[in-house]
């Protein structure tokens, strides 16, 4: 990922920029982070398992490429001469080609069925037949056929067939090969000379019609000696056919069995028939007892009587007797009590009536009853004859069935023996009138003509060959050296082999001295190193939270831009608002003091830290031009030992001292690969940031110092890539610095005037 400087808005000062950092923000790395790599221990995206090209990916090989275009070149170069020199010397080859047309059957002067019968080939199809006859003519039989032709075409009649065998080139020279999806066959030929590869071409399509040629009028003949024999066994079959159709006809009386399954066919109909009437008969006698079932409970019952009950006349007689002694007394209660003698003598009588009522509706009921039970068993009787009926039909339609198919499979037999018959019969005459024919079943279609170009060198493909291989071989090479070079170079070295995000890439700058540098964020505010560092600072305030109050810058090795980053990283955060404090703890070889033009008188850290007492701690911070930094430098002392103070108890009270005063501290640490007193003060400060200059650190070493600081308890928070060269587009950037500067002087060019 690379950080454009151009997501930082640094041409004016934030709103908030007198305000504390954020708080609420997580670390990306912390001090749990575990390494076990076999050589220095693995890294989050780094493996020391990579070959001997690293690392391929698209960005790399760009870089690569760019910076190592001479090598490039010159391997392509190299595999370009090289292969001029051998098409120079190269014997040329040249192929011709003639054309031949196969056939899947030979030409007829009869417009019949093929006069050829060959058992073994009968159900091949064209492609085997194609297939069969070009291994046939790689054989060497075609060879010799080929010289013979030859021979003729060179009109060299003297010449023995030895002397035209060894004109013609190897087997390999020579290809046969089908033209797919025809019914084409292409003759190569590949020679040392145009002429010879023609002829050799036409040679071997000659000899190819000439052996089709040869091969019908020999086996016409075999054929016609076959098909005598197999004239007297057709005609046997043939009879033996027609014998077995007129036993089985006699044997066999198929008219009777129709006959009778149609009788038994009718029957059924019949009984069908009658038995539908009988259900429906059943039905309305089952009506009639339901009828005779509800007489005599309801009063309305005597209009619904059907005709066809028996003794209707009777039962309506007495259900009209009932229903009017009913009336009468229903009359009889509306004048007087129903214990009335008038009213208990008409009670009597409609009892009386009742039961002479239900008398002769039950003898109505036994009468319908018996003709019930009369239909059912005529049902039953019916349906049990039908059922015997069906089953004598299905076994006589198997009878005519079996029959039938016997008698169809015999008279197939009977019809394929006579056509079989017939049919040699007519392959017979066939095979006379092919033997006779001068056509064969292969010809030729395009005859081979001089090539006017060798196939072989082929120029332009061995170039371009010759190209792709030298490029991919250049980029290879490339590819190792830049690998065994161990060089940071790109973005994807750091976030992607070391696992560590970009804070920030701080362009390259011509200047005379380093103290410019270090204070370009001081001296010009629109400089690209303070957009720069604008954008870092914002990431850290964004990242680190609470952990961000104090910041340990570390690089591998001295040059890397770390004292540089220290200062500028200071000066950004004191112009947002912040009470900063930078303190070069570099003890052996301090560099801030002469950045910020510190007098020698001034209290030195290692002199205040060697005494072991905390009270000489407020007379270290020296102000500077910027109101909210101040900075503590050292002096180096041949009497104190450096080392022996990073390991005392004085630097972490110094630590805690100066984290209580200032909103944020900037801690200059000595380089690590030289000394380890970064491993030191990586438990003491919030987080750390590293620093990477490109083709000037080590991966190795970089990956080996992230092991140790982690292992220390250090919460790396990533890296700041100093001094990239833009121009050259080794870290893929798309951003113009140079005209996003020049932008911003002119817009804000007075005001930074008036501000000095």
């Amino acid at each position: 990922m690379v950080l454009s400087q151009r997501n930082y808005s640094v041409n004016k000062p934030p709103d908030n920029e007198n305000q504390p950092a954020p708080q609420h923000a997580t670390p990306i790395y912390s001090s749990q982070i575990q390494y076990s790599d076999p050589y220095y221990g693995d890294a989050p995206g780094f493996s020391s398992d990579i070959g001997l090209l690293g690392k391929v990916t698209l960005g790399r090989l760009l870089r690569v490429a760019s910076q190592k275009w001479l090598t490039v070149l010159l391997v392509v170069a190299f595999a370009l001469i090289s292969t001029g020199i051998y098409l120079l010397f190269a014997s040329r080859v040249y192929r011709a080609d003639a054309l031949i047309e196969m056939s899947t059957r030979r030409p007829r002067i009869t417009a019949g069925q093929g006069a050829i019968i060959d058992d073994a080939n009968s159900s091949w199809g064209a492609e085997e037949v194609f297939n069969t006859r070009l291994e046939k003519f790689r054989g060497d039989e075609t060879r010799k056929v080929a010289a013979e032709k030859l021979r003729d075409i060179l009109k060299q009649p003297t010449a023995t067939s030895g002397e035209m065998e060894a004109l013609l080139p190897p087997p390999l020279d020579i290809d046969f090969r089908l033209v797919p999806r025809t019914r084409l066959l292409r003759i190569s030929v590949d020679a040392h000379k145009a002429d010879l590869a023609a002829n050799v071409a036409n040679a071997f399509a000659a000899a190819a019609e000439a052996i089709a040629f040869d091969e019908n009028r020999l086996t016409s003949d075999s054929a016609v000696a076959w098909l005598q024999t197999q004239v007297v066994s057709q005609r046997k079959a043939l009879e033996k056919a027609e014998e077995a159709l007129a036993d089985f006809r006699s044997k066999n009386q198929l008219d009777a069995l129709e006959f009778r399954k149609k009788t038994i066919q009718s029957a059924l109909e019949e009984f069908s028939s009658t038995l539908v009437k009988l259900e429906n008969q059943e039905l309305l006698t089952r009506q009639l007892l339901d009828s005779l079932a509800t007489i005599g409970n309801e009063k309305e019952s005597v209009g619904t009587i059907p005709l066809s009950v028996p003794r209707q006349e009777e039962i309506t007689e007495r259900l009209r007797a009932w229903l009017d002694a009913v009336a009468q007394r229903d009359a009889l209660l509306t004048r007087l009590t129903p214990k009335h003698p008038d009213v208990l003598a008409q009670e009597d009588t409609i009892n009386t009536l009742h039961r002479q009522l239900e008398a002769t509706v039950q003898r109505s009921r036994e009468t319908v009853q018996s003709e019930l039970s009369l239909i059912q068993n005529q049902v039953n009787s019916l349906k049990a004859e039908s059922e015997t009926r069906r089953k004598e039909l299905a076994e006589v339609d198997l009878e005519v069935m079996k029959g039938k198919t016997t008698l169809t499979s015999l008279e197939r037999e009977r019809d394929a023996s006579d056509l079989s018959y017939r049919g040699v019969l007519n392959r017979i005459e066939e095979a006379r009138l092919s033997a006779d024919e001068n056509t064969a079943s292969i010809k030729t279609v395009r005859k081979a003509a001089p090539p006017s170009h060798p196939l072989k060198p082929r120029k332009l493909r061995i170039l371009a060959v010759a190209f792709l291989l030298g490029a991919l071989g250049g980029l290879g090479l490339a590819l190792f050296t830049d690998n065994m070079e161990d060089y940071i170079t790109s973005t994807q070295d750091v976030e992607g082999d070391l696992g560590l995000k970009v804070l920030g890439l701080i362009p390259h700058m011509e200047v005379a001295a380093r103290e410019e540098l270090a204070l370009a964020s001081l001296t010009d505010r629109f400089s690209q190193v303070a957009e720069a560092f604008a954008g870092v600072r914002s990431l850290i305030d964004s990242l680190a939270g609470q952990q961000g109050r104090s910041i340990l810058v570390v690089s591998t090795t001295p040059a890397e831009g770390k004292t540089i980053t220290s200062c500028n990283l200071a000066i950004m955060t004191a112009k947002r608002g912040l009470k900063t404090l930078l303190v070069d703890f570099d003890l052996r070889r301090s560099r801030i003091g002469r950045m910020f033009k510190i007098g020698s008188d001034a209290p030195s850290l290692i002199h205040a830290l060697g005494r072991q007492d905390a009270t000489l701690f407020e007379s270290l911070p020296q102000k500077t031009e910027l109101k909210n930094l101040h900075v503590i430098s050292s002096r180096p002392s041949s009497e104190i030992s450096a080392a022996e103070i990073m390991g005392s108890r004085i630097v972490r009270d110094f630590m805690e001292w100066a984290k209580a005063n200032y909103d944020r501290i900037i801690v200059d640490s000595p380089p690590y690969g030289i000394v380890s007193d970064a491993v030191s003060l990586a438990g003491l400060t919030g987080c750390l940031i590293l620093v990477c200059r490109p083709n000037k650190s080590r991966k190795r070493a970089t990956h080996h110092a992230i092991k140790r600081l982690a292992e220390a308890g250090a919460n790396i928070l990533g890296a700041v890539v100093n001094d990239v060269d833009f121009t050259k587009g080794s870290f893929l950037s798309n951003y113009s610095y140079r005209d996003t500067h020049y932008n911003y002087r002119e817009q804000y060019g007075s005001d930074e005037h008036a501000e000095r």
